[in-house]
């Protein structure tokens, strides 16, 4: 999934006239390298039942998208999961 993922956001910052594409070297990011000492600002942020940066992250790109006509199903997909987690536990901290 990252993989697709990582495809459609470079996608899009290259309609946006970022083509990072030349500049980006696969190699060094593997979908497979272990990556669990990694700690994601919105993994610490669902750890600490913080709301996440989901629109100023995700949510732009996927608007981005919208509005180039790109189609980005993966990136729509994992936000609106993220969107869905930031519900859920505004809903469990706020009852």
């Amino acid at each position: 999934m990252i993989v697709i993922l990582r495809e459609e956001l470079l996608e899009i910052m290259a309609a946006m006239g970022w083509n990072l594409r030349d500049d980006f070297d696969p190699a060094a990011f593997p979908a497979s390298k272990d990556r669990s000492a990694i700690r994601p600002s919105m993994l610490q942020d669902v750890e600490q039942a913080r709301p996440t940066e989901v629109e100023a992250i995700l949510g732009q790109m996927v608007r981005f998208a919208a509005d180039l006509g790109i189609a980005a199903p993966t990136l729509a997909t994992v936000t609106a999961l993220m969107r869905g987690l930031d519900a859920a536990l505004a809903a469990t901290s706020n009852p």
